[in-house]
């Protein structure tokens, strides 16, 4: 209750600040439904009719599964009427755009814009599962009013340079921040920030890619997978985030080699490179794919698990749970499927990798004095300040993954880890609940005081003076870290039939 009262108490509504309806909606909220459809055997004819009574500017043409294509009133006139075709002996599937471009219903109005200006699209699909469940129009959006935003949307999605994508990894904070102060909870602005920066990550590839082929290096001579890890794959980015990400690489014969290793060497030293032009710092840990520890191909990449699964080193700890939080976002998925399985299923059998793990979070101290006192820094720059993310947030976000590794939770996000924990029984959901609310707590203390440093033009860090807090944010923030040390004891539950 303490919490929800300070989210409502600091929402405000700032003047000045960016239009923020595109990054507030959800595709699901603006598509039109039910969507015109009908058979691919169903003659030009019968579409123009259809659409008529219907006033739709599109048909969606469906089969058994999912849609197989559209056909708009332009297509009719350029398909089959300026051919001098007969509409009615003309199929729907001769004439159809295919394949669609589809959107999931769960994805922010600024995607579904940036999807249709980058690819010239007018007509949009939304489709959950293999189910059509609406359709969005560049008409309906633009009648929404919505301008200002709409350039970053289309500053990421066609991008031709790193300069653009550093203006829009800018603005996108910038949003982010506008989206806090009017009241937007910090956990969903995290994933909104995560989203974001994740297309902007795919962006920097495809910018590299593109570059290599301009000077002659060809295409990747071999299929792979971008993937992204840590709170990126996690989707719990913050305003100072910075790299994690690697490449899975298809097998290939060892006498290729010498083309597929020099050029995905230089591919992930540029999109290294580029993402650190772009905002993203460098990984302290090196854990990017410019480091050929996280660049290899698949039996690589599984030999190296095992490796980390006979010596559960602190290195081999770290790695195994930063990796497990992987993401696909580029490139062939199914190389991420794959050796997702094989993790998941290795870890679960792997007890002294388990243990490693246990003991990991056994150690953590709760940053409060006996007297539930805060405990900051003593000197330096950050002297009575806490770092809220490593104080509390990362202990959250590693024992819910230990506890999912521990039994089988597919989930990645540590609240749908949790969640899935309190629907496995694994804990009771009043206990799972509130320290869910911890964690969105602490959330809320990180990006806020981000948010207060990025406008006053400051450099972004994860500290919170807690002596600076209201008196009721600082008994809120006691609370979350007590909540953090509650988790101990749920790991020791865990995990008591497998060492005690």
């Amino acid at each position: 209750d303490l919490f929800q009262e300070i989210r409502t108490r600091d929402a405000q509504t700032p003047l000045g600040q960016a239009e923020t309806f595109l990054f507030r909606k959800k595709v699901s909220e603006v598509m039109f439904s039910p969507v015109l459809s009908l058979p691919p055997d169903a003659t030009a004819r019968a579409g123009a009719i259809a659409m008529g009574k219907a006033r739709a500017s599109s048909v969606v043409v469906m089969g058994d599964g999912p849609p197989l294509g559209i056909v708009t009133e332009k297509d009719l006139v350029q398909r089959v009427l300026a051919r001098g075709d007969d509409p009615d002996a003309t199929r729907l599937d001769q004439v159809m755009s295919a394949p669609l471009t589809t959107l999931p219903p769960n994805e922010y109005v600024y995607k579904a814009v940036g999807t249709m200006r980058s690819r010239r699209l007018r007509h949009l699909p939304v489709v959950d599962g293999e189910r059509l469940v609406g359709m969005v129009s560049t008409r309906d959006l633009m009648s929404m009013g919505v301008s200002g935003t709409l350039e970053l949307a289309e500053q990421i999605h066609s991008a031709e340079d790193l300069d653009l994508l550093t203006r829009a990894h800018h603005r996108s904070h910038s949003v982010c921040v506008s989206l806090l102060e009017e009241g937007m909870p910090a956990e969903e602005v995290s994933q909104l920030l995560s989203h974001i920066n994740r297309d902007i990550h795919r962006r920097v590839l495809e910018i590299c890619l593109d570059g290599m082929r301009r000077e002659g290096m060809g295409e990747p001579p071999v299929p792979f997978c971008f993937i992204i890890m840590g709170s990126h794959g996690r989707g719990e980015n913050h305003l100072n985030t910075d790299q994690d990400h690697g490449m899975i690489l298809a097998d290939y014969p060892p006498k290729k080699w010498s083309r597929v290793e020099p050029f995905f060497m230089e591919l992930s030293g540029r999109v290294s490179d580029g993402l650190a032009a772009v905002g993203f710092s460098l990984c302290q840990g090196n854990v990017m794919s410019s480091n050929p520890v996280w660049r290899k191909p698949m039996r690589e990449w599984k030999a190296q698990v095992e490796g980390w699964y006979r010596d559960p080193t602190s290195n081999a700890v770290r790695y195994t749970t930063l990796f497990y939080d992987f993401l696909p976002i580029w490139g062939d998925a199914s190389l991420a499927r794959e050796l997702r399985d094989y993790i998941t299923a290795g870890i679960q059998r792997n007890f002294t990798l388990l243990r490693s793990l246990f003991e990991e979070a056994s150690h953590h101290k709760v940053p409060l004095t006996f007297f539930k006192n805060f405990i900051t820094e003593r000197s330096g720059l950050h002297k009575g300040q806490m770092d809220i993310k490593k104080s509390g947030l990362l202990f959250v976000v590693e024992c819910a993954r230990i506890l999912a590794l521990r039994h089988g939770a597919p989930a990645t996000g540590t609240i749908d880890r949790l969640q899935a924990l309190a629907d496995k029984g694994v804990a009771q959901r009043e206990e799972v609940e509130f320290i869910q609310t911890a964690y969105k707590s602490l959330f809320h203390f990180l990006l806020n005081a981000q948010a207060r440093r990025f406008h006053a033009g400051e450099a972004v860090d994860n500290y919170v003076d807690p002596q600076s807090l209201p008196i009721q944010e600082r008994y809120l923030l006691r609370h979350a870290l007590e909540a953090t040390g509650r988790l101990q004891g749920l790991v020791h539950a865990s995990f008591g039939d497998i060492f005690f």
